[in-house]
């Protein structure tokens, strides 16, 4: 009651808004679809030829050994965490060895404060550290890739004479930090090929503090999802689109030969003593510390890093120094941090031999020290005319069984359900099918009468085409995938999770699909008016709101429920919404919001992860970005925000006003909190208004901010709205 009183007492106007009717729906536009399957953004009959290609070079890529000879490499890899130091001191005792590498990959963290000022700053500073390498590598080496992220950067330098060898140079970053999406945590990475073998380096900084192991094994697995690269050897209109693969012309993380992982991964260790884990550093007594290794320990059970080698650790833990000393950080009035392996470097590849791996003692700047790996690396290289024979044989086999016989297959079910779908948690099925035939089987998803795509929104069916050699099974995964671009329909009955698929075979019969299933009901997806209207717990809501015209909420259950619960336990909890919650958690909560059950006791971080996670998965945000877009420098801002609150649906009106009050209520307690107005703007202009703000205030640094910047912070720091 306190709440709604303040609420209230801030924004006079929330009375008149619950005046406002409703603006009529707007009418929906038909449009007539052909028959004919779609020529973008699924199968392609003209692509059948191309399906073949593709086997075929799949097929050369199994007898690589027949056609390719090897070129022994050296790579240097090395990784340093600088505490957002410049270089000052002498990099030759860490980077200059012998014999000289061909290759250098070099990975920084924290070349920068990790602060929200930096997080939307253009950084420079990795020009400084790339000028200091070059000076020390003494120009016997080229550049021939520098990406960053924040505070992270990875340097790929290749000996000159080398240089001509290396081609399809592709980079990408990937942001896993604030609310899972920001730069001060996350991954750069560079690929290329030298010679005809491909290289990939990813530079990671994962998150922090010692009892986040499952945060650090998330954050692994989000960077090995999204990292992509664009294939250099296939071009757009060319790319066959192989069964199962991702999207055209793109590379994973694991569709190269050699993979390689470096950075400060921030594994800590399973202890507890403090004077013990000195005892044991002071004797040398690694194979004791490594026993409680996260890292080893979360590789053994499968959880993170499973597929990578690393060499025997034989130094001294890297981290946490005393800056300007080689003495572990125990200084009283320092908050105590256990010494720890933080700094890693790990492979993937079956030429790869790890020569040595080591620490680096004479460079102080940092609370870590730079860590270094030295590895011999086979390079394939191409021999034309065997490759040509090798081709030849392949076509030569394809044709073969390609002229025996009528395409046959058998399935292993016709009819696939899906149990228990809830919001974003995908459920997959596997369908298998089996040529039962001589010939090779060319098969596609055909679309259903009139109808634009094969299969509905929700469902994902990969691969959707393909090519199936005689006696061979495929298997054909089918995903149930609720997002909040589909949820809404299914919570009010507009759609159902039922489906028919219709699987085509070349020059053969088409066979059934049937696709069924049930959707436990959830707020996550759902539109705000749709929640005022429905009083009781979604899960349990009929099609239709039950709530009388109207009569509605005055701002969602569901929300009102966390920020209730976050108002009165979480308010100066350090690092609300900036620390990441526990996924165990944060879906019992949501299960929680949407039936009705009482809150147990849970984390403040799950709880408040939750709630970011809610408004940004409502089907249309609270505060929309067209709203933003009508607002120009030259208005006045207070009297422009006054009048575009007017303009909100009630609903959303409530909502935004009840929101903004919370959010100043969490400013007053910044003093324990930690939390700064650009922070909350930064977050929650993804929840309110579903704008990207951080990418858009990195691409425009030095200029104006973002509109929806301008607007949220003046919303939560401007007097005129006491």
């Amino acid at each position: 009651e306190g709440f709604v009183t303040l609420v209230r007492a801030m924004n006079p106007l929330l009375d008149k808004a619950e005046e406002k009717q409703p603006a009529a729906a707007a009418a929906a536009a038909a449009v007539a679809v052909s028959a004919a399957p779609a020529q973008s953004g699924g199968y392609n009959p003209m692509s059948f030829p191309k399906i073949r290609e593709n086997w075929i070079r799949k097929e050369m890529e199994k007898r690589k050994a027949e056609y390719t000879t090897v070129q022994q490499l050296s790579v240097f890899c090395g990784t340093w965490n600088v505490n957002a130091k410049k270089p000052s001191e002498d990099l030759s005792s860490w980077l200059v060895v012998s014999p000289l590498p061909d290759i250098y990959m070099i990975g920084f963290q924290e070349i920068v404060d990790l602060n929200a000022v930096n997080l939307v700053a253009d950084h420079t500073a990795s020009k400084i550290w790339e000028k200091r390498i070059e000076e020390t590598l003494k120009q016997q080496y080229k550049l021939v890739a520098s990406q960053h992220l924040v505070g992270l950067a990875l340097l790929v330098y290749v000996k000159k004479e080398l240089q001509d060898k290396i081609s399809g140079v592709r980079d990408d970053t990937v942001g896993v930090g604030i609310m899972g999406v920001g730069g001060n945590k996350g991954a750069v990475a560079v690929r290329f090929n030298v010679f005809d073998s491909s290289v990939v380096c990813v530079n990671a900084h994962l998150a922090a503090h010692k009892n986040n192991v499952q945060g650090r094994n998330s954050d692994y697995h989000n960077v090995c999802k999204r990292l992509r690269f664009a294939d250099p050897s296939v071009s757009s209109a060319d790319f066959v689109g192989a069964p199962g693969e991702q999207p055209y012309g793109e590379l994973t993380l694991f569709d190269h030969d050699n993979v390689f992982w470096i950075g400060d991964l921030n594994y800590r260790l399973n202890l507890t003593d403090l004077e013990s884990v000195y005892s044991r550093i002071d004797v040398q007594d690694w194979a004791y510390l490594l026993q409680h290794d996260q890292l080893i320990l979360e590789k053994a059970e499968g959880h993170a890093f499973d597929r990578f080698l690393e060499g025997p650790i034989d130094f001294a833990p890297t981290y946490k120094y005393q800056p300007g000393t080689n003495l572990y950080d125990r200084r009283p009035e320092k908050k105590m941090r256990f010494p720890a392996w933080c700094d890693r470097v790990q492979w993937i590849g079956d030429g790869i031999k790890q020569q040595w791996y080591r620490r680096t003692e004479q460079l102080l700047i940092s609370d870590h020290k730079p860590v270094s790996a030295y590895f011999t690396v086979d390079a394939n290289i191409t021999i034309a005319d065997k490759q040509k024979d090798v081709y030849e044989s392949c076509v030569r086999q394809l044709d073969q069984w390609e002229n025996e016989a009528i395409p046959r297959v058998s399935m292993s079910r016709n009819e696939i359900n899906f149990s228990n779908c809830s919001f974003d948690n995908p459920i997959t099925e596997t369908l298998r099918i089996e040529n039962t035939g001589q010939v090779v089987v060319k098969y596609h998803f055909i679309p259903k009468l009139k109808e634009e795509h094969f299969c509905k929104p929700w469902l994902q069916v990969s691969p959707e085409f393909g090519l199936i050699m005689p006696n061979e099974t495929h298997e054909i995964s089918l995903t149930v995938h609720i997002t909040k671009q589909t949820a809404q329909k299914l919570n009010t009955g507009d759609d159902s999770l039922q489906d028919i698929l219709i699987f085509r075979l070349e020059n053969g019969r088409d066979y059934f699909i049937t696709i069924s299933g049930d959707y436990l009901k959830s707020c996550f997806g759902s539109t705000i008016d749709y929640l005022v209207k429905t009083p009781m717990p979604v899960r349990f809501a009929q099609n239709a709101a039950a709530t009388p015209a109207g009569k509605v909420l005055s701002v969602p259950k569901e929300m009102w429920r966390m920020v209730d619960y976050l108002f009165r336990k979480g308010l100066d909890e350090e690092g609300l919404f900036i620390t990441s919650g526990n996924a165990k958690q944060i879906e019992l909560i949501r299960e929680c919001v949407d039936t009705g059950q009482k809150f147990a006791n849970f984390d403040i971080h799950s709880m408040a992860e939750t709630l970011t996670q809610f408004l940004q998965n409502l089907a249309e945000p609270i505060f929309s970005r067209s709203l933003c877009e009508q607002f120009h420098e030259s208005m006045n801002l207070t009297a422009w925000c006054k009048q575009a609150l007017m303009h909100l649906p009630p609903a959303h009106y409530n909502a935004f006003i009840y929101m903004v009050c919370f959010l100043r209520e969490v400013l007053k307690r910044s003093d324990k909190n930690q939390l700064t107005v650009d922070q909350l703007v930064l977050i929650f202009s993804s929840c309110l208004m579903h704008v990207d703000l951080e990418g858009h205030l990195l691409e425009t640094s030095g200029h104006s901010k973002p509109k929806a910047w301008v607007i949220l912070r003046h919303f939560l720091t401007s007097d005129e709205f006491i």
